[in-house]
């Protein structure tokens, strides 16, 4: 690899570390700013703009979209859901939320990163 080559790829890296940081503000004033019909609504597009996804509720089994499903399900119950309530709204059966509470635990820090986008 050239110096040029070399140059470029650090620009390019630079770059990208830019717009990744405009992303996230962007997301989050989108998040603080949007008018909310339910409460639910707000914490799933809270989880959706953390994790960068565009719909979590869809019926998609890859790790991303179950990582922010379980985060936005553990949200819901500590802000008091039933776990009826929490599969109507991300498109589950009540099981299935129980299943992710049992088996998909995400960190507190990433609990309460969701927390502070809603509150």
């Amino acid at each position: 690899m050239t110096a040029l080559q070399g140059q470029i790829i650090e620009n390019l890296q630079a770059e990208v570390t830019r717009l990744h940081e405009t992303i996230n503000i962007f997301c989050t004033q989108a998040t603080k700013t949007r008018d909310f019909e339910t409460r639910e609504e707000e914490i799933i597009s809270a989880v959706e703009s953390q994790y960068r996804l565009l719909d979590i509720t869809r019926k998609v089994r890859t790790r991303p979209f179950v990582k922010a499903r379980s985060v936005a399900a553990w949200v819901m119950k500590i802000e008091g859901f039933s776990l009826p309530e929490i599969g109507d709204a991300l498109n589950l059966d009540h099981t299935s939320v129980l299943y992710l509470h049992r088996n998909h635990t995400p960190t507190d820090a990433e609990v309460e990163a969701i927390r502070e986008r809603i509150s």
